[in-house]
């Protein structure tokens, strides 16, 4: 094996030595520079990204109390407003109760008075009938017919 003949250590050091170097300055002087600002730009984007998530986090968290604070007003807004609309509706209810009773009792007044007029109506009617029957009795029971002006006096008197 020609790799191990002690003739070849010389040159093989040689380039080695050589090899080594170049590689050690191509990594210190063009590799290691670019890595670093690859790194540091990276370092740096990320503390940006960082920064923005953390006041994004704390706008969140501004905007959650925020919105907490706003659906309590909310709700009591929404509280207050259908309370008033309960009684608004209350009162709107009570008034048309009490407008309804006042048209039926009006009504009733109307319809009471109507059936007073039709009693008296046929209270006269019924009246005059039992006149006529009276008078229509008294005749077939006398024979002789009697004036319904009479018959009609002496009903009266007798209520």
């Amino acid at each position: 094996m020609p790799q191990l003949d002690p003739t070849y250590f010389g040159p093989q050091l040689f380039w080695l030595f050589v090899s080594f170097i170049t590689l050690l300055i191509g990594m210190r002087f063009i590799v290691l520079p670019r890595l670093d600002i690859i790194f540091k730009k990276r370092q740096k984007l990320l503390d940006e990204k960082l920064v923005k998530i953390q006041e994004l986090e704390k706008n969140a968290e501004h905007m959650s109390v925020e919105a907490k604070s706003r659906l309590k007003e909310v709700q009591v807004e929404s509280k207050k407003i259908l309370h008033e609309a309960k009684s608004k509706i209350s009162e709107e209810v009570i008034r048309m109760k009490h407008q309804l009773t006042e048209e039926n009792v009006k009504k009733l007044h109307e319809a009471n008075a109507e059936i007073k007029t039709e009693i008296d109506k046929l209270q006269k009617e019924l009246g005059k009938e039992k006149t006529a029957l009276v008078a229509n009795v008294l005749e077939n029971i006398l024979g002789h017919k009697i004036d319904n002006d009479k018959i009609a006096e002496i009903i009266k008197g007798d209520q």
